[in-house]
C-alpha cells in the first residue's frame, strides 16, 4: 500500500504545478486554500487511504454481529463502549500514523522536499494546508464510521434514534475529531524530526499511551488520550482510585480527573505547540540548507 519514490516524486511534481505562483498579490489565505485543496486531493489519491478506510469501518461489525446473533440486550451500551475502547484510544492514533506522520516525512524520505522548498512559499501555509487536509480526510473517516456504528446500534430496542442519543453521537463526533487533531499534531512533529516517524509514532502514540495509563502517578497527563478521556461523555470529573488488571497483577492507580473545561484548552494548546514546533523545525532546516549552499 506504499507508493514508490518515483510515484511520490510524480505526485510532488503535480503538486508543484498546481500551486499558484507566489507574489505580493496572492494573500497568505490564498496560498493556504490552494495548498489545502491540493493536499486533500493528494491524500485521497494515496493507496493507504483504502486500507485506512477498511480499518476504520471494522467497529461497525460488532453491533451488526450482535444483532445477527439476536443478542439485542447487549447492544444498549455498545456505542459508548465502541468509542471508549476503540475509536478514541486506538483508531485516532492509527489514523494519525497512516496520514499525519507521513505528511512531511514522505517528502523527506522520497527526497521530494526540494520541489516545494525551492519555491518562495510560506512554511506556515505549507504545514497548515497539509495538516488541515489530514483533519478533513482522517476526521471524515472516523466520523462516518461512528455514524454507521450508531445506526447499527439502533437496531436494539433499548437504543433508539432520539434526542438524547443524537446528542451523545454529536459529542463523540467532536471528541473523535479532537483525538484526530491531538494525535495528528504529535505525529506531524515526529515526521519532521525523524526519518522513521511510523516506528517512533507507534512507540509514542500507542505503546507509551497504554503504558502511561497504568503507571502510578500523573504521568498519563503527558499523553493525548488523557485529555480526550476528560472531554468524552461520562467523564467523572473527580479523583478516584481505580484498580487496573495487568499481566503483572492488579495495580491500584489513582486516576486524577480534570474537568472538560480544563482539558479542552490544554489539548488545543498542546496541538498548537506541536504544529508550531513543526513549522519552526522546517524553517531551521531550510536556513541550514541555504547557509550550506551559500558557503
Amino acid at each position: 500500500m506504499k507508493e514508490t519514490m518515483s510515484e511520490q516524486s510524480d505526485i510532488a511534481e503535480t503538486g508543484l504545478h498546481a500551486l499558484p505562483p507566489y507574489n505580493d498579490k496572492v494573500s497568505w489565505w490564498g496560498h493556504y486554500t490552494a495548498m489545502l485543496g491540493l493536499s486533500t486531493m493528494l491524500l485521497v489519491r494515496r493507496r493507504r487511504l483504502l486500507l485506512a478506510a477498511v480499518i476504520t469501518m471494522l467497529p461497525i461489525f460488532f453491533p451488526l454481529s450482535e444483532a445477527y446473533l439476536g443478542t439485542y440486550a447487549q447492544m444498549g451500551g455498545m456505542f459508548p463502549d465502541l468509542n471508549r475502547d476503540i475509536y478514541l484510544p486506538n483508531l485516532a492514533p492509527i489514523l494519525a500514523l497512516f496520514f499525519a506522520a507521513m505528511l512531511i516525512g514522505e517528502d523527506l524520505e522520497a527526497q521530494t522536499m526540494p520541489y516545494f522548498l525551492t519555491r518562495p512559499l510560506p512554511r506556515s501555509m505549507w504545514v497548515l494546508g497539509k495538516f488541515t487536509a489530514y483533519l478533513i480526510v482522517a476526521g471524515g473517516l472516523i466520523v462516518v464510521s461512528q455514524w454507521l456504528s450508531f445506526l447499527a446500534c439502533t437496531m436494539a430496542p433499548n437504543f433508539g434514534i432520539d434526542r438524547q442519543n443524537l446528542i451523545l453521537l454529536a459529542h463523540y463526533n467532536a471528541v473523535a475529531f479532537l483525538a484526530v487533531l491531538g494525535n495528528g499534531a504529535v505525529a506531524l512533529f515526529l515526521g519532521v524530526i525523524t526519518k522513521r516517524p511510523i516506528v517512533l509514532g507507534v512507540l509514542v502514540l500507542i505503546l507509551w499511551q497504554r503504558l502511561a495509563a497504568i503507571i502510578p502517578g500523573a504521568v498519563d497527563f503527558f499523553t493525548i488520550n488523557k485529555y480526550i478521556e476528560m472531554i468524552a461523555p461520562q467523564s467523572l470529573g473527580a479523583t478516584q482510585d481505580q484498580s487496573i488488571q495487568t499481566a503483572l497483577g492488579e495495580i491500584a492507580k489513582q486516576q486524577l480527573y480534570i474537568s472538560a473545561g480544563e482539558a479542552l484548552p490544554a489539548l488545543l494548546a498542546i496541538s498548537a505547540g506541536f504544529i508550531l514546533a513543526t513549522i519552526f523545525v522546517l524553517r531551521v532546516r531550510q536556513f541550514e540548507q541555504n547557509k550550506a549552499i551559500g558557503s
